[in-house]
């Protein structure tokens, strides 16, 4: 049964670790022959049943054999999935009871992704084009063509690049290395006895313990194990993330990396040790991250060949992570501990910038990218710094109250700020999107995203939109060169430099002021009267629509000014772009009326994109 078959069944949880499938079916109920299905974390290809008896789960691994199909303990033989769920629906046959009912998905439950897959990936895309010398588009199609043949080839050797992994070391050496080290329990290493033998040095009150590695036709496990019945990985990757949720035959978990000496001046901390309070990071960051940072780089000013690395590690989001997936969806003051210490004005001795790695630049400035040290972890940020201009002091006064205006904000669809930092120049320091803008995302992936896909995204900016209505903030510069991707799955609205709040009292603003302004994205009021309101953000974002489903494409191409302020008067559109739905473009036409009573509200746009996009999943 192929991969998408799978994810198509109402029981399927994806790659859950057993922990998390015992959390999901206590939460349902836990009743008698409530089950979930779910992708083994440690072994490719390989499913789990985990099903609810007498109140406690039972996990059963489902073999699979080329010829002979699916199948639990050797009962039945099934060359479907679901017609495996279907049997023992009728029969436990090898289960504690048959299966009932599969446990339900909570709301707004997306499948977790694949530990290691994002990292498989890379490994496979480098592996690729150091042999066939291939790049771009033809690269990604060799590897998209011959997946599955080019793992066999890439996986074996993933642990070499990993910060734990101390290549050719004695047994006394590695002792030596783990009792040098200011930690009692969980602290390990992986190294390298002979060629091709490997085993895992574990600290554990006071004394290391060693677990040699037995590699027997691809598959690894530890010797301690009884051969028939021991847990067997396809990597030692999968092994070491395996034993770092789950004890086993270990005496205790493989709870924090001892950073190999070759990588410790890449280490925050003196000893080497990857992390300090808390258990380290877990898939599908924490591998491809261990590499560079025990947490972070100690210097104040490190090798500028690797910092480029080390913020692309951080948070290394997977381009199709849906919103909830990646970094920035929950506010890093969310956490009570972060929010004690909260200030507008940042400590700029824990900003790090990277002064080669810009993001984009603009009047104002230049838009950098660094690492910004909180409490409890370090976090990739966009860092952007005023430049010198004839009016500083005009110039840092637009910053500062775009900086208040976004300490105000705090919403997954939109933009946050981290704070202030006014060193050598002054400096914004602002969650980062590291796809960047959405117009020239699109237009450099035309044709790669279907159109639901991107009204799923518009949809994200209407409910972004409908919070700052609700608060009576008027963007006045909504267009897709200002919302930002942080995956092709999640959108967040940015550049807050126009924005305005609206008084109690007052129904539009007036724009004073002879600063350059985006016409044609502006409603006539705008651009006539100089009025903004959240009604006149309704125009703007009915283009911003027009221009995602465009692909990027530029409104009201070579046209200037007064000529679309005419086009507009005499009741002319833009038309509707190619593929979009009929129902899409009314909602535009509508955001598009002259008179700003008749345009709908974020609030009603967002109920019509949410309504639109139900629908579609259903058919």
């Amino acid at each position: 049964m192929e991969k998408n078959e799978a994810e198509n069944m109402p029981c399927y949880f994806g790659y859950l670790k057993r922990k998390e499938a015992k959390r999901f079916l206590r939460l349902a109920g836990a009743t008698d022959g409530l089950y979930l299905l779910r992708s083994s974390a440690t072994q490719l290809g390989t499913y789990v049943i985990s099903i609810t008896h007498h109140r406690k789960i039972h996990n059963y691994e489902i073999n699979y054999q080329k010829d002979q199909g699916y199948s639990i303990n050797d009962y039945g033989s099934h060359m479907a999935l679901n017609k495996l769920i279907e049997y023992h629906m009728l029969l436990a046959d090898g289960l504690c009871c048959p299966l009932r009912q599969a446990c339900p998905k909570p709301s707004g439950f997306y499948l977790p992704p694949a530990p290691l897959y994002e990292m498989y990936r890379r490994a496979t895309l480098e592996h690729v084009h150091k042999k066939h010398k291939l790049r771009g588009k033809d690269l990604h199609q060799y590897v998209d063509e011959h997946y599955d043949e080019l793992l066999p080839e890439v996986i074996p050797r993933l642990h070499e690049g990993m910060a734990w992994f101390h290549r050719r070391i004695s047994r006394e050496d590695a002792e030596h290395r783990l009792l040098n080290v200011k930690h009692t329990s969980g602290l390990f290493l992986v190294r390298e006895r002979d060629f091709g033998l490997y085993a895992i040095s574990l600290l554990h009150k006071h004394k290391v313990l060693h677990y040699a590695l037995v590699n027997e036709g691809g598959k690894i496990f530890l010797s301690c194990n009884d051969r028939r019945s021991s847990r067997k990985f396809d990597s030692i990757c999968q092994m070491v993330e395996f034993y770092s949720d789950n004890k086993e035959q270990l005496v205790t978990r493989l709870k924090v990396p001892c950073v190999a000496p070759e990588l410790r001046r890449y280490s925050e901390e003196p000893n080497g040790v990857s992390s300090s309070s808390h258990t380290w990071p877990r898939l599908p960051f924490s591998l491809s991250t261990l590499r560079y940072r025990g947490k972070m780089v100690a210097e104040s000013n490190p090798p500028q060949d690797i910092f480029p690395v080390l913020w692309d590690n951080l948070y290394m989001v997977n381009k199709d992570a849906r919103p909830s997936e990646t970094p920035v969806y929950n506010s890093i003051y969310a956490d009570p501990e972060e929010l004690r210490d909260r200030r507008l004005e940042l400590d700029r001795n824990r900003l790090r910038l990277d002064q080669n790695g810009e993001l984009g630049s603009g009047n104002f400035g230049s838009v950098l990218r660094g690492i910004y040290k909180f409490t409890k972890k370090d976090m990739a940020v966009a860092v952007k710094v005023l430049k010198a201009v004839e009016d500083p002091e005009a110039r840092r006064a637009e910053l500062l109250q775009e900086a208040e205006f976004m300490a105000q904000l705090d919403h997954p669809f939109i933009v946050r700020i981290v704070g202030i930092c006014d060193a050598e120049a002054l400096m914004l320091v602002m969650e980062v999107a590291s796809l960047g803008p959405l117009h020239t995302y699109l237009r450099e992936h035309k044709g790669t995203m279907s159109q639901n896909h991107l009204i799923e995204l518009v949809h994200q900016v209407s409910d972004g939109m409908s919070y700052l209505e609700e608060r009576r903030f008027v963007h006045r510069d909504l267009a897709a060169r200002n919302v930002l991707l942080v995956s092709e799955r999640y959108a967040k609205i940015s550049d807050f430099g126009l924005s305005k709040v609206l008084m109690e009292d007052q129904t539009y603003l007036r724009d004073k002021t002879q600063q350059k302004l985006p016409l044609k994205w502006y409603a006539l009021e705008s651009v006539l009267q100089q009025k903004f309101s959240s009604k006149g953000d309704v125009w703007s974002f009915g283009i911003t629509v027009w221009e995602t489903l465009s692909y990027g494409d530029k409104p009201y191409k070579g046209m200037r000014a007064p000529e679309v302020v005419k086009f507009l008067q005499s009741g002319q559109r833009l038309e509707k772009p190619t593929g979009c739905p009929e129902t899409i473009y009314q909602l535009m036409l509508r955001c598009w009326e002259i008179d700003m009573n008749k345009r709908p509200t974020f609030k009603e746009i967002e109920r019509h994109l949410s309504h639109y996009l139900t629908m579609a999943m259903q058919t």
